[in-house]
């Protein structure tokens, strides 16, 4: 990973694109990829809340997060997004047989949320282990750390219509990080 830049934008004639491309290359992404880190500052009056704000984004809280989902056989992701804190695509190389390997680099306090395309083939009722996902961090002077969490969905025969009052959006486990990487 390059040296992140963060580009500010400021009144009506800033130049976006460049920016972008900028912040884009310190990160070394490819050009056009808009996942570096870029803020737009309408007014001068705004200039320090949106500095507190990225002051606070680059506390990191887990250096060199790596994340695996290990899908089971049968099971074939399709596509994988980073939707906070920046929405992008993430390139097929993370893509190893029925593995998923995201090298997240160094988390934010704000973390990162990742949503994953997988398609399933039918599956008898009742619960059913999906894959396994574990996060890997490193933390200075330390051996790295590992959580893993196994993903399970409850398969019915029912639409689900008849068993939900809502259609159901959000399958998704949560791994904890310590308050703050020493």
């Amino acid at each position: 990973m390059g040296l992140p830049i963060i580009g500010l934008g400021f009144g009506k004639h800033w130049k976006e694109d460049f920016i972008f491309e900028l912040a884009d290359r310190s990160q070394l992404l490819p050009p056009g990829t808009r996942g570096g880190r870029v803020e737009f500052i309408p007014r001068p009056d705004q200039v320090v809340i949106i500095f507190q704000e990225v002051f606070k984004s680059m506390q990191i809280v887990a250096p060199n997060v790596v994340t695996n989902l290990r899908m089971v056989q049968g099971l074939e992701a399709r596509r994988v997004w980073q939707v906070t804190p920046i929405i992008r695509g993430i390139s097929m190389g993370a893509f190893q047989g029925r593995a998923v390997v995201v090298q997240a680099g160094d988390l934010e306090q704000g973390g990162a949320a990742y949503l994953y395309e997988i398609m399933l083939p039918p599956r008898p009722e009742g619960a059913v282990r999906i894959a396994q996902t574990d996060v890997t961090y490193t933390v200075p002077r330390a051996a790295p750390e590992r959580q893993a969490v196994d993903l399970v969905l409850q398969f019915s025969n029912d639409h689900w219509p008849s068993r939900c009052r809502r259609k159901p959006t959000d399958w998704s486990s949560q791994v904890k990080f310590p308050a703050k990487a020493r």
